[in-house]
């Protein structure tokens, strides 16, 4: 029985659940309506308004408002965030209407939880608010900023993303302390118990992405060809950033060794620096949007994931080693993870030995079917939505009522 209300707010539709954070919340959003009194509001971004009624169709919600909100990072938006003194997010994810229609709501209709999904959202919590208050950090935002100032070599970008990080550290710091209880991935959990001294609850919560591909049968070595796998969101400045090291600095060495490899990059609407960077190349091949993975996870030999910065756990990563796809990532790429490099996944910041670990992967058979098997006992032993859903449910319920077994 549903004996608990919850308003849950977010900055995107949780749907479809193809990437990483949106995965992620479509797994909360899905869970949460089958055990709460659950109701929504959203903002809809980019092509959210083509898959808001199959959304709709998926869940049971009591009751659910969106609004259309698209406002592009410029130089207009960032100067109007310094004259408010907020980050460029925040700013970003602001609405005056939205703002009215979550005051109204709360308001008119008592919820025992407020489930805000994305530090951003936070800004529409009144100080005054009567439900208890959880918030999901999907991962340390001012983190990513603060290693994307680290990565950076051009000196104003370097300043600029310094800054932001300051800027973000010190508002993620006001909100975790303002919830009643702040989710977490098991990263981050310690990084923000100290940036609050310790004021608030903060719950440990590891995305697992797409479980049910440990199901599936073992990949074969037989069936792969000699080609490379990233999948990824390519708008994004990290994994730009990332695939930009690896091209520039990693492809032509890997090919060196390797000339009938392969580079298959998915992903939809690639940034203008992928997209030149692909085209000098024959065998780097951008396929776009890809709904079914497995026919990709199924021929290409080796997974990678060259990071540089992000924080969180990277749940592309986490797929390839459900799916049991040899993986080659840095350590921010696999970080969050119980992992042990060399058995679990390779990961080294040092391209010249990222490239040595894609070729080992592309010869040595039994290296190959090792990392397969290893990566999937260690996700199957330690990775599943069912208990990870079913330990927040027990978190949220605790906020008002005595832990049931």
């Amino acid at each position: 029985m549903k004996d608990k209300s919850l308003l849950f707010i977010t900055s995107q539709l949780p749907y479809p659940p193809y990437k990483g954070g949106v995965s992620t919340s479509w797994n909360f959003i899905n869970y949460l309506c089958r055990h709460f009194q659950t109701s929504m509001i959203t903002i809809l971004k980019w092509d959210d308004p083509d898959y808001e009624q199959e959304f709709l169709s998926k869940v049971d919600l009591d009751r659910y408002y969106s609004y259309e909100l698209n406002i592009e990072r410029s130089p207009a938006t960032v100067a109007k965030s310094y004259m408010q003194g907020v980050p460029i997010n925040i700013v970003r994810n602001y609405d005056p209407v939205l703002e009215a229609k979550v005051k109204e709501w709360l308001d008119t209709y008592e919820f025992d939880f407020v489930f805000v999904d994305h530090y951003e959202m936070f800004q529409y919590i009144p100080d005054n608010i009567k439900s208890k208050t959880i918030m999901h950090e999907h991962n340390a935002e001012f983190v990513m900023w603060q290693r994307y100032s680290e990565v950076s070599t051009n000196p104003l970008k370097k300043l600029v993303t310094g800054m932001e990080s300051k800027r973000i550290k010190k508002m993620e710091a006001a909100y975790c302390r303002k919830a009643d209880m702040v989710l977490a991935n098991p990263n981050d959990q310690e990084i923000l118990l100290d940036l609050i001294n310790h004021e608030s609850r903060i719950e440990q919560i590891i995305p697992c992405g797409e479980d049910f591909m440990l199901d599936w049968p073992d990949l074969q070595w037989e069936n792969t060809e000699k080609s490379l796998l990233y999948v990824g969101s390519l708008g994004w400045e990290a994994n730009v950033d990332g695939l930009i090291w690896y091209l520039e600095e990693g492809w032509e060495a890997t090919k060196k060794q390797h000339p009938d490899l392969k580079f298959y990059i998915v992903g939809k609407q690639p940034d203008p620096r992928i997209v030149e960077l692909a085209n000098k190349y024959d065998d780097v091949i951008l396929t776009g949007f890809v709904e079914d993975l497995e026919d990709y996870y199924t021929k290409c030999r080796v997974f990678i994931t060259p990071l540089r910065f992000g924080s969180g756990v990277k749940l592309k990563v986490m797929n390839a080693m459900f799916r049991g796809m040899p993986v080659v990532t840095t350590p921010i790429g696999s970080e969050g993870m119980p992992v042990e490099n060399g058995v679990h996944l390779y990961h080294t910041q040092d391209m010249g030995e990222f490239v040595e670990c894609i070729s080992d992967l592309l010869v040595n058979q039994t290296t190959w079917e090792t990392m397969r098997t290893e990566s999937r006992n260690i996700t199957r032993e330690q990775f599943s939505w069912a208990f990870q859903l079913a330990n927040i449910k027990r978190n949220i319920l605790s906020l008002t009522e005595p832990v049931r077994a």
